[in-house]
């Protein structure tokens, strides 16, 4: 058993540090005009005079992604409220959040560029020779949580976790779990479901969530982890099967499917998003931030669109959120460092 951790710790270390070679890419995008509603109190403008121009949301992934998507949400939610002023979306990929995370902390400590994070910047803080890491940063609130699933292809012979170990130790060494990037909770997540069910499993690491993907549907790998909004059609259309959610308990998008820790395997792992910005930004400059992010969040076409992801509007304080983060960085270390 230890001899199988160690493997995995060195096949994720290696990877890591690959991923944290990588290029970067930057675009900028500002969100389409609407017309306010006027009988919706959260159309009102701001009654401060915060911002006096217009905000830069970076995120680290590309365009259509999970944490991408939340933020152009937010922008277009925020569309006439911002004393005329737009929240503009700017994607610097590259190094595992690296790039965008320079960018960052370079950027003036006042109020008018901030980040959004998820819990792959924390894997990578730990797991890579990043020079910025997450927590350098200051929190403003945390927005989102994005449960995470097991899931299979549908043609294989079993609907849950028990099903997938008895079939694993019948047949050791045949089933190979596809981990979507390096430094991803997925990734994580798997790890610990091998490790903790002592299974004989091959581990195929790619580049992308969507590779990953692509192979499990092509027959080249079986299982795999990941968001619903990732998988959602191909499992509407049968082709895939969800085994478990890594929360706590069932989740609204798929109130039938049950947790991992009730199904024998005691794995907790709850991705969170949220917001950073500059270190040295002023604590009143945040608290704005704080308000305006609320008031984006709280409206019902910011909720339909995370909702329709599969995920769940959550608002954290930044003190909520930072600690989240160090919870699942000290689980991530305890389980792999």
């Amino acid at each position: 058993m230890k001899k199988r951790l160690c493997s995995l710790i060195v096949v994720l270390s290696l990877v890591f540090c690959l991923a944290a070679c990588g290029g970067s890419t930057t675009e900028s995008t500002a969100p389409e005009s609407a017309a306010p509603s006027s009988t919706s109190p959260e159309s009102a403008p701001l009654t401060s005079t915060f911002p006096e121009k217009d905000i830069t949301a970076i995120y680290f992934s590309q365009v259509g992604s999970g944490g991408d998507v939340m933020l152009r949400t937010m922008a277009k939610a925020l569309d006439g409220k911002l004393n005329g002023h737009n929240m503009v979306v700017e994607n610097r990929v590259g190094s595992s959040g690296a790039v965008a995370m320079n960018h960052l902390i370079e950027c003036n400590p006042d109020g008018y560029t901030l980040m959004g994070t998820s819990t792959s910047l924390v894997l990578a803080s730990i797991f890579t020779d990043i020079p910025v890491t997450y927590d350098q940063f200051k929190f403003v609130c945390g927005i989102v949580k994005d449960p995470e699933y097991i899931y299979c292809r549908a043609d294989l012979p079993f609907d849950d976790i028990q099903g997938l170990v008895e079939y694993a130790n019948e047949h050791p060494g045949e089933l190979s779990f596809g981990f979507p990037m390096p430094q991803s909770s997925e990734a994580l997540s798997q790890t610990v479901l091998i490790e903790e069910t002592g299974i004989d499993a091959k581990i195929v690491v790619f580049d992308s969530s969507p590779e990953c993907f692509t192979s499990l549907l092509g027959g080249h790998i079986d299982i795999s982890a990941g968001s619903y909004d990732d998988f959602s059609a191909s499992y509407l259309n049968g082709d895939i099967k969800v085994l478990a959610t890594l929360l706590d308990s069932p989740t609204t998008t798929l109130p039938d499917v049950l947790p991992l820790c009730e199904q024998g395997v005691d794995v907790v792992l709850e991705k969170a998003r949220g917001i950073i910005v500059p270190p040295d930004t002023p604590d009143e400059v945040c608290a704005e931030l704080d308000r305006i992010i609320r008031m984006a969040i709280e409206t019902d076409e910011f909720k339909d669109v995370i909702l329709g992801q599969g995920a769940e509007v959550c608002y954290m304080t930044a003190d909520e959120i930072e600690q989240n983060y160090a919870d699942f960085a000290a689980y991530a270390l305890d389980r792999l460092g």
